[in-house]
């Protein structure tokens, strides 16, 4: 079966979305000897398909298709066409953004489509020209990342609840023997903390700060942002000799990091911004951090914050513990409780491990996915 999996991710990019495109065709390949081509855009630095690969993890089991960045509306247009242009010889289209559902116009195909947020149907000129495509009977599922994304979704449109299945995002399993012992993490503290994920608003640098602050006898290691927010933060923290900025890492190298750390943080804020074409776009109520799967993957103790979203696959005393976003002592005291309890940590990072590779696996999703679609 050939498969064309279409992304408006930039590849290689910073961005988790460019993660989970190049993750899922290259699991569905591998799993289900699918032929699988991914769609996306260039980001104009000229990297080799081996280069793409190996900042992923990735073999070159999949085609990888990538056309011009887009700057405006003409551009977007030409983008799709483009894209609708090479489709003709596949069988089914995985779509990551409605857009690319206006060529069920034209291409008699089967879709899937899956949606992170929506911001596009939060417009009514939008909504009015998807229900169209979303009601068509070769658009087969709707994947949703998490089930308050499926509540506000039905709340729109009701109708279409047997098309929909939630499917949380998802890592790779891992294993030691990948660790590369060269990378450069500072280990002069006995005790470390990590947190990896951008530095938008509320992804949590809201309470990393106070933390770092009190617990100044741990380390603090903070993966990810932009120059800017890198720059900002280091001039913020240049008093304190416990905090590290690392910038951002190829995602190939991230659980390295992971791996020489001892307690893993997710502080979501219940409002979480992420800065799209000049305007923050708010998607903390939906989203399926990929951070958390990759922490769960290297089985190591989590503290995240009590948030629904991440209730949908944390529990406390379970596979993690969980923290008001506005009571900071109750961080404090989570991290005074894994610093002091080895056999807590030991047992949350199995629990966290175990759920991973039972549930949210790459490959458990792909089949959870292609099941409920009956592709497989």
């Amino acid at each position: 079966m050939k498969i064309a999996y279409l992304t408006n991710s930039i590849i290689p990019s910073k961005f988790a979305n460019s993660v989970h495109s190049m993750k899922m065709c290259y699991y569905l390949s591998l799993k289900y000897n699918f032929k699988v081509s991914l769609f996306g855009i260039n980001n104009k630095q000229n990297k080799s398909i081996k280069e793409i690969h190996d900042i992923y993890g990735t073999k070159q089991t999949f085609k990888i298709k990538l056309f011009k960045k887009y700057t405006n509306k003409f551009g977007i247009i030409l983008f799709h066409i483009k894209v609708f242009l090479n489709l003709f010889n596949y069988q089914i289209i995985y779509s990551r953004h409605p857009f690319f559902l206006f060529s069920l116009l034209l291409l008699k195909k089967k879709y899937i489509l899956e949606i992170h947020d929506l911001r596009i149907f939060n417009s009514f000129f939008y909504l009015k020209i998807f229900k169209y495509f979303l009601y068509n009977n070769r658009l087969i599922s709707i994947i949703l990342v998490s089930n308050q994304l499926s509540i506000d979704f039905l709340k729109i449109l009701p109708d279409l609840r047997n098309k929909i299945l939630v499917a949380h995002d998802g890592s790779s399993n891992f294993n030691k023997f990948e660790i590369n012992e060269k990378i450069p993490f500072n280990n002069t503290f006995t005790f470390n903390v990590i947190y990896v994920g951008s530095l938008h608003p509320g992804k949590g640098m809201e309470i990393i700060k106070p933390l770092s602050s009190h617990f100044k006898e741990f380390g603090f290691h903070i993966i990810g942002g932009n120059d800017d927010e890198v720059r900002k933060y280091k001039n913020e923290f240049k008093n304190q000799n416990n905090i590290f900025l690392y910038g951002h890492i190829s995602h190939n190298e991230i659980k390295n990091y992971i791996y020489k750390s001892d307690v893993c943080l997710l502080p979501n804020l219940p409002e979480m911004k992420i800065f799209i074409k000049k305007k923050y776009i708010e998607i903390g109520k939906y989203t399926s951090p990929l951070k958390m799967f990759e922490y769960m993957s290297v089985c190591k103790p989590i503290i995240a914050s009590n948030l629904n979203n991440l209730k949908e696959v944390l529990i406390h005393k379970h596979n993690a513990l969980l923290c008001s976003h506005d009571d900071l002592n109750q961080w404090i005291k989570a991290i005074n409780s894994l610093h002091k309890d080895s056999k807590l940590r030991l047992l949350l990072a199995k629990n966290a491990k175990k759920d991973l590779k039972d549930k949210y696996l790459w490959e458990v999703r792909i089949k959870k996915i292609f099941t409920f679609s009956k592709l497989i």
